[in-house]
């Protein structure tokens, strides 16, 4: 059963989140783009999160849907795991979820468009006991 539902969009080249690098110490290997790629999902979650009457941030299970659209790129890159882990994580940073392991069902997706971008859909679950 769904008890909360948030849904935003997201205008831009998605942009992937491999695994971070640690030099001297300090983690490394963020790019600008996936710096400026992840504030935009964050804001549009805050704006989503704004206009909602829900409650959040949702603090149990989550059901995630995301919708990739891609311009003119390859279908095989970039992975599709990597573009959920950075849409997932400016998730967390907007506060609609607390940490991205609350995600028990998850569907992903990417195809080709003219206007690349993510449709992203969160719903809370009520799990039958």
């Amino acid at each position: 059963m769904v008890e909360a539902m948030f849904e935003f969009s997201v205008s831009g080249t998605p942009v992937p989140q491999g695994s971070v690098r640690v030099m001297r110490g300090r983690i490394v290997a963020v790019s600008s783009r996936l710096r400026r790629w992840r504030m935009a999902v964050t804001l549009a979650a805050i704006a989503c999160r704004q206009r909602s009457t829900e409650t959040w941030p949702i603090t149990g299970p989550v059901r995630a849907e995301l919708a990739f659209t891609l311009a003119g790129k390859p279908l095989a890159r970039p992975d599709l795991d990597k573009l959920v882990r950075a849409v997932l994580d400016a998730v967390c940073d907007a506060q609609l979820i607390v940490d991205d392991a609350q995600v028990v069902e998850l569907s992903a997706t990417k195809r080709r468009g003219r206007q690349p971008g993510v449709l992203v859909r969160l719903s809370a679950l009520v799990l039958a006991a």
